[in-house]
């Protein structure tokens, strides 16, 4: 199911692709990562989504830098690199679920958290 989100996604990526600069609002999830690998998440801003702005589920060798977000979700994945985020206003904050091996996390922003 490499690229399939199992929820309503604004970008649903699968791999090797670039999502720079976008604005991701009013949906399940903003950006969604679902078995889905070297990709980068870079400028973007992500917020009034139900679940989570940055999804990444069973993926790995994925960047997330440079984003405004509310929330990211890492859930059974490796090695990724969450650098030099905004996440603000939160209610999820950086959340790992059954992640392993190497996940980078540096140089992030995290305000108002209400939950994690």
């Amino acid at each position: 199911m490499t690229g399939a989100c199992y929820r309503k996604a604004g970008i649903c990526l699968s791999n090797d692709c670039i999502i720079e600069n976008c604005n991701v609002l009013d949906n399940e999830d903003g950006i969604c990562l679902y078995y889905s690998s070297n990709n980068t998440i870079a400028g973007n801003t992500a917020s009034s989504n139900n679940f989570w702005e940055i999804l990444i589920f069973s993926s790995s060798n994925n960047t997330v830098s440079n984003n405004r977000v509310v929330g990211i979700y890492l859930h059974s994945s490796s090695n990724n690199n969450i650098v030099n985020n905004i996440i603000i206003n939160c209610r999820n904050g950086i959340r790992f679920y059954d992640s392993s091996n190497y996940n980078k996390i540096e140089n992030n922003t995290i305000s108002s958290n209400n939950w994690y």
